[in-house]
Order: C-alpha cells, then sequence, then structure tokens
C-alpha cells in the first residue's frame, strides 16, 4: 500500500506544494517524532512483488471511503489514491462522503475499508495513538475512532506507559518506539502534512501558530 503510493506527485500536482511528504505521525519537534524514520518509498512494481508474495497475484478489491469538502483538494487526492493503489494491483473502489456524513460513516469501524482522514496537529504521538490506533473495545476511554480495527499489545502498552508517567523524556523515548513501530506494521500510511495560507496587510502584526490556533491577544495592528 504505501509503496504503490507517489506522495511526491500528489503534493506538487495536487496540493500545488502546500504540504510536506511525510512517512510518520507528527511534525518533527513534537513529542514522539522519529528522527531516523525511513522516508516513504514509491515503487510500484515492488508493490506489485509483495501483492504476489503475500498470496495476491492478481490484486485484490477494497474500498476506500474519503471526505469531500472536509479538507483541502481531498476528493482530488482521493481519486489519486485510488488511481495509484489499482495501478499497482490492488482495485479501489472509492466513495466519497460529504464531509456532514462522512464521520458518521466510518467512525464505526465496521465498514472493512480504507479510510483517508486527517488529524489536527496533535500535542504528541500519544494523543493521536492512542484515539486512532489503541485496539478497539480494550478500554473505553481509548480506541474510540480506530476505524481500522489496528490492535498491537505492544503498541497499546507504549501508549499506556507513557500515559502513565511524568517524565517528559522517558514520554518521548515511549512514543518514539510506538511511531516506529505503527509504520513498520503500516497500521496508518502516512500521506503528507497540510501547510496552513495566511493572508494579511502589511500593519497587521501575525505570526501563525504550529498548532494552527489564531488568538487575537497575540495580534496587533500598528
Amino acid at each position: 500500500l504505501s509503496m504503490a503510493i507517489n506522495r511526491d506527485s500528489i503534493v506538487k500536482m495536487i496540493m500545488n506544494g502546500n504540504a510536506y511528504a511525510t512517512n510518520q505521525m507528527v511534525l518533527k519537534g513534537r513529542r514522539g517524532y522519529v528522527e531516523d524514520m525511513p522516508e516513504a518509498k514509491y515503487d510500484p512494481e515492488e508493490a506489485k512483488k509483495l501483492l504476489t508474495e503475500a498470496g495476491y497475484p492478481d490484486g485484490f478489491k477494497v474500498y476506500l471511503d474519503a471526505p469531500n469538502g472536509r479538507y483541502p483538494n481531498d476528493g482530488q487526492v482521493a481519486q489519486a489514491l485510488a488511481s495509484q493503489l489499482t495501478k499497482a494491483g490492488i482495485l479501489v473502489e472509492l466513495r466519497l462522503h460529504p464531509k456532514s456524513t462522512f464521520f458518521d460513516f466510518v467512525r464505526p469501524g465496521d465498514k472493512s475499508s480504507l479510510v483517508m482522514t486527517g488529524w489536527s496537529e496533535p500535542i504528541d504521538v500519544g494523543e493521536m495513538g492512542s484515539v486512532l490506533f489503541y485496539t478497539r473495545g480494550k478500554n473505553p476511554a481509548k480506541g474510540g475512532s480506530n476505524r481500522g480495527h489496528y490492535a498491537n499489545a505492544e503498541f497499546d502498552g507504549l501508549i499506556d506507559e507513557g500515559d502513565g508517567t511524568a517524565d517528559p523524556d522517558k514520554r518521548r523515548v515511549l512514543l518514539e518506539k510506538a511511531a516506529r513501530l505503527i509504520v513498520e506494521d503500516v497500521g496508518i500510511v502516512p500521506l503528507y502534512f497540510q501547510q496552513d495560507l495566511y493572508g494579511k496587510k502589511s500593519n497587521v502584526v501575525f505570526e501563525p501558530r504550529v498548532d494552527k490556533s489564531i488568538l487575537a491577544y497575540e495580534m496587533d495592528v500598528q
């Protein structure tokens, strides 16, 4: 799946360069960012070979559920993903949903499909991982949006141990292990970080924040 996706092409042709291709869950500087995470490799021919080795020489069919109107260019990105995956031998039937119905449709996690979604810049990997990738049904406070039913006891343990420590350095080490594990498992196929665009007059003092918050008290007019 990951090798079949040309992230650089999506960033350049669909996002007009206003995004950053990635193979992990958080930006550099966030707790859980892995400095030596291998870059995402685009190799559709190798993807075909892996499919054959996995027992799918003729590929297989899968649904891709994606929003249309929730994120910039999301419908076009989903179409590109469907095309790229299909070229690698994975026959994708794309189901685009308006943002008003998308999350209600995919939230139960019972559709047996790939799901394309986004996440606001998290504080760290633990915030995102505990909601999206913690084993569903194991802890009522976690895994509520695990739509792909990823389940790995080691990943859960790293998240739990990270949540149970007040030592930021220890939490960082644990979350880096969790972040590396889920990429190696392909429990997530990261695509890109979206770049925010802002416009302002020259006499307005405004510096964009990484967390995307726009706070009036940080702004001024000269």
